[in-house]
C-alpha cells in the first residue's frame, strides 16, 4: 500500500482575465475631460481547480459559500470512517472481505484499504477508504433503516489513489438495495495523494422496504491486474451521509444597486411536497430571524426595506427600497423535517458620488458600482441626448454636489456631472 502513495508534488496553473473596454472613445474626446483612451486590466491569478477529475452522471460538485444545511440527521454510522482499527507506522491497513473492523460497516467483495492522514490528504477528518485494497477490489456496506416510497440522498466525498498503475480512471458505484447508481469515477491524471481534490458526489434512491443495504464498491476487475499481485490503487471515499431532505443548491451571496432588483434561490433533494419560508434579520446583522412576507417588507425601525415576491417559494424575488442589504435564508420542510439553508448576503452598492450612475456603458437608468469610470461618462452623454431622466437628471443647479435631481434634463445636470466626474470619488 505504501508504494500506492509514493508520487511528487504537481503545480497548478493560473488563469487571467481582460476586462472590457467602453467603445465611445470619440466623445470622451469631444468633452475633453481626459480620460484614457485604450489600455488593459488583468485580474488577480488564481489557481485552476478541478480541471482533471470528472464526477460522472449522479455526481455533483458543491460550489456554495458554507457548509452542509443544518437540521438533517445522517442515518449512516461513522460516515467519515473515523472509528477503526489502530493504523501501523505505514498508516494503512487492508482489510479482507466480512471484516467488520471499521465500526458499523462491513468490507464485501474483495478488500479494501483502510488509511490516514500521514499518507494522503483527507476528505473529512482522518481516516479514509481506497475501495481497492492490497491487492484486491472490493467495497463496504452498511444497512440503514428507511421508509418505503421515501426517496433518501446518498452524499459522500470521491477521489482517488493517484500511485502508479495501469488505469488512470478510478470507477465505483453506490447500491442500495437491489437499486444500483451509475458509475461514479474520478481521473488521477497530473495528481498526487497529497494534492488530489475530494469531489462531493450525490445519489438518489426510492427505498423499497424498512431496512435497506447500503454499498459503495469498486467496479471492473480489469481496471488493474490484482489477481496477478500487482498493486492496485482505486477510487476512494469519505464523508457518507444518507439524508431524507437536503439542499442541493444554496442561495449565494449577490449585489445590486439601490432601487434594483434581484433573486435568491436554492434547490431541494427529497421526497415532496415541500413548504418554503425565506427569512431576513429585520434588526440587522446577528440579530433574530424574521419570516418574510410577500409584498413591503420593513425592519425594526418600521422603515419600508425590501418589496418581496415568492417568499414561501424555492425562488424569492426581492427589491430594494430603502438601500439597505442584510442577510437571508430558507427554511425547507417536507415529512422528514425541517433544515436551514446557508445564509446568502444582499449588498446595496453605494454611489460614489454624483457622477456614478452607471455600471455600464449600456446603462438606461440610474445603477451606481461603486467607483466613477468611463461607463459613467459613456452613460450619461447617452441619457444626455436622449433627454432621458432616469440617468441624466443628476443635478438641480450646477453647484450641486450629491445626487439631487429636479425632474427634467438640462445644462445643470452636465455642468454638475462634469465637475463631480473630474473630482472624482
Amino acid at each position: 500500500m505504501i508504494t500506492k502513495y509514493k508520487s511528487m508534488i504537481g503545480m497548478n496553473e493560473a488563469t487571467s482575465q481582460p476586462k472590457t473596454l467602453s467603445l465611445l472613445t470619440a466623445i470622451r474626446r469631444a468633452f475633453a475631460i481626459g480620460m484614457p483612451l485604450e489600455g488593459t486590466s488583468v485580474g488577480p491569478r488564481r489557481p485552476a481547480v478541478g480541471s482533471l477529475f470528472t464526477a460522472v452522471v449522479a455526481a455533483a460538485c458543491v460550489l456554495l459559500i458554507g457548509g452542509e444545511s443544518q437540521g438533517q440527521t445522517n442515518l449512516v454510522a461513522n460516515g467519515s470512517f473515523e472509528v477503526g482499527p489502530t493504523l501501523p507506522a505505514n498508516c494503512n491497513v487492508a482489510l479482507n472481505a466480512g471484516s467488520n473492523s471499521v465500526a458499523g460497516w462491513t468490507v464485501t467483495r474483495g478488500q479494501i484499504d483502510f488509511y490516514g492522514s500521514c499518507i494522503a490528504v483527507i476528505a473529512s477528518g482522518v481516516r479514509a477508504i481506497d475501495l481497492s485494497g492490497s491487492p484486491g477490489i472490493g467495497g463496504i456496506k452498511q444497512t440503514i433503516t428507511t421508509v418505503p416510497g421515501q426517496t433518501y440522498l446518498v452524499r459522500f466525498a470521491l477521489s482517488g489513489n493517484p500511485s502508479p498503475d495501469t488505469f488512470s480512471i478510478k470507477r465505483m458505484r453506490v447500491r442500495a438495495g437491489t437499486l444500483e447508481s451509475p458509475d461514479f469515477s474520478f481521473d488521477v491524471t497530473g495528481y498526487t495523494s497529497f494534492n488530489a481534490p475530494w469531489v462531493e458526489t450525490t445519489w438518489s434512491f426510492t427505498a423499497q422496504q424498512t431496512l435497506t443495504e447500503l454499498e459503495f464498491f469498486m467496479t471492473s476487475a480489469s481496471q488493474c491486474q490484482c489477481c496477478a499481485g500487482v498493486p492496485c490503487a482505486g477510487p476512494a471515499i469519505d464523508n457518507v451521509r444518507v439524508l431524507c431532505l437536503d439542499t442541493l443548491a444554496q442561495p449565494v451571496p449577490t449585489a445590486m444597486c439601490r432601487g434594483g432588483a434581484t433573486t435568491f434561490s436554492l434547490t431541494t433533494g427529497g421526497t415532496g411536497p415541500f413548504t418554503y419560508q425565506w427569512q431576513w434579520q429585520p434588526a440587522g446583522p446577528n440579530t433574530a430571524w424574521a419570516a418574510l412576507a410577500n409584498g413591503t417588507n420593513a425592519n425594526n425601525q418600521a422603515t419600508p426595506t425590501f418589496n418581496v415576491s415568492g417568499a414561501t417559494t424555492p425562488t424569492m424575488n426581492i427589491s430594494s427600497i430603502s438601500g439597505l442589504g442584510g442577510n437571508f435564508r430558507c427554511i425547507v420542510t417536507n415529512a422528514c423535517g425541517s433544515i436551514t439553508s446557508n445564509e446568502a448576503t444582499l449588498t446595496i452598492i453605494q454611489p460614489c458620488g454624483l457622477a456614478d450612475i452607471a455600471s455600464d456603458s449600456l446603462q438606461t437608468e440610474r445603477c451606481a458600482n461603486g467607483s466613477i469610470g468611463p461607463e459613467d461618462l459613456d452613460a450619461f452623454i447617452a441619457g444626455f441626448i436622449a433627454d432621458n431622466a432616469a440617468i441624466a437628471d443628476v443635478a438641480s443647479d450646477s453647484l450641486d454636489t450629491t445626487y439631487n435631481p429636479n425632474g427634467a434634463v438640462g445644462p445643470e445636470d452636465l455642468d454638475a456631472f462634469i465637475a463631480s466626474f473630474i473630482a472624482g470619488c
